[in-house]
């Protein structure tokens, strides 16, 4: 089966379950954002044995976990008790370790457990946090980043000439970028028409947002190009891993979340 064959089979079974997850919001989105962070943290072990050396997966998934129901229960004071809980658990587990261990691998594994709390719970958490907002807001955030990834890979495998970072990620392209920005703006003004929002202000947004959605692809890039990993896990066939298909929402929710939380149509 071809790569192409296996991302289309993999999207047509997993985005029905984050769109569901989008409509009935609640119990089935906290449930969706902790099955992500938890994989995730699997798949973040490989990256942080190969980069710090030491991880620690049980205290770092636990402390995600705090991080992601202070957002169920309380919102956007939740998720900021729930992280402040988190490293300060990591905190203490890592003066324990270090009191019976040695320090230096205590201080790398802290610095692993806080940099998958960056690119996991912390962020995932919005997902939860602008389903609250509400389902269009979510719904928007979700369409954008989906119609922008797709546009990137088919343009950038066709006609990506001139590479966007060589050094962090050599198979993105300014052509793919080009084509992400424009299939995301082209998505949310479909979505503003249909909701009934004004389209030129929110397809400057999902313009931004497929911005943010970019760096935080190219923030996972990095870690995977210091770790010598191409994927991040193989559970997604054809997208590598969770954390794979995932990076771009780690920064696009939390800039759409911001975005709602200071702009009203």
């Amino acid at each position: 089966m071809s790569e192409l064959a296996r991302r289309v089979w993999t999207a047509a079974v997993g985005a029905p379950l984050v769109l569901a997850a989008v409509y009935v919001g609640g119990a089935a989105a906290f449930a969706l954002v902790w099955a992500a962070a938890t994989a995730v943290a699997f798949e973040f072990a490989g990256v942080a044995r190969a980069v710090w050396g030491a991880w620690w997966p049980l205290p770092s998934m636990a402390a995600g976990w705090l991080v992601l129901a202070g957002a169920w229960r309380d919102g956007l004071r939740g998720w900021a008790l729930g992280a402040t809980a988190g490293v300060l658990l990591l905190g203490v587990w890592c003066v324990w370790r270090a009191a019976r261990r040695d320090p230096a691998v205590a201080a790398r594994a802290w610095a692993a457990a806080a940099a998958y709390l960056l690119v996991a719970p912390i962020p995932y958490a919005y997902f939860v946090l602008l389903r609250q907002t509400g389902r269009p807001q979510l719904l928007w955030a979700v369409l954008v980043i989906w119609a922008a990834d797709m546009a990137a890979y088919f343009i950038g495998k066709a006609w990506g000439r001139h590479r966007l970072a060589p050094r962090v990620s050599p198979g993105k392209s300014w052509e793919g970028l080009a084509a992400a920005l424009a299939a995301g703006a082209a998505a949310g003004w479909g979505v503003a028409r249909l909701a009934g929002w004004p389209e030129g202000p929110l397809a400057a947004a999902s313009a931004l947002l497929v911005a943010a959605g970019t760096v935080g692809d190219l923030f996972e890039s990095a870690f995977k190009r210091a770790a010598g990993l191409k994927d991040a896990g193989g559970l997604l066939p054809g997208h590598g891993g969770v954390w794979d298909r995932f990076d771009s929402l780690a920064f696009a929710l939390p800039a759409a979340y911001w975005f709602w939380q200071l702009w009203r149509p």
